[in-house]
């Protein structure tokens, strides 16, 4: 008699390591809530500002560093930056969430989920992880996942809450 195979299901929302999704949406086009989800959260304006996240009241020297980097688009050098701050303090996770950010923008979208999930560990409810985190599967238009981490973001996100009304 045959074994039954009960092998583990691949999970659809985990990015591969060459940068695709899983599960792809049907359509190669942005929607309009997608268009609107990329500029009102991608834009970095709010990286870490209003964070109650597991990082430090009193960012270091990295992080305020890596924060201005960002600011001005020069990612790779805020990826340095942010190195040097995890190393220093592995469960800050504004840092893995800004290596997340960083890392994305650069095209590494297997190291930026894997920061995602670092600073999501430390911190379930990291409203910025979770929307970053939502952009990373609109930009490899995974819409399912992304509904995911909307529906996670909803569930956690206090009244006022400016990542959650991005996604509205």
């Amino acid at each position: 008699m045959g074994r039954l195979n009960l092998g583990r299901a691949r999970d659809p929302c985990k990015v591969r390591s060459n940068g695709t999704n899983l599960v792809s949406s049907s359509s190669g086009e942005a929607t309009e809530t997608e268009t609107a989800y990329n500029t009102s959260i991608a834009d970095g304006r709010r990286l870490t500002s209003g964070s109650s996240s597991g990082g430090s009241s009193n960012p270091s020297k990295a992080m305020r560093m890596a924060t201005s980097l960002i600011s001005k688009e020069k990612y790779a050098e805020a990826l340095a930056q942010l190195e040097t701050e995890v190393a220093a303090d592995p469960k800050n996770a504004d840092a893995w969430n800004l290596t997340g950010f960083a890392s994305r923008k650069l095209g590494d979208y297997s190291r930026s989920e894997k920061a995602y999930d670092t600073a999501l560990a430390i911190n379930p409810k990291h409203a910025r992880a979770l929307a970053y985190k939502g952009e990373l599967y609109l930009t490899l238009m995974n819409l399912a996942c992304a509904e995911e981490m909307l529906s996670r973001l909803n569930a956690n996100c206090s009244f006022n809450c400016n990542e959650l009304k991005a996604l509205r």
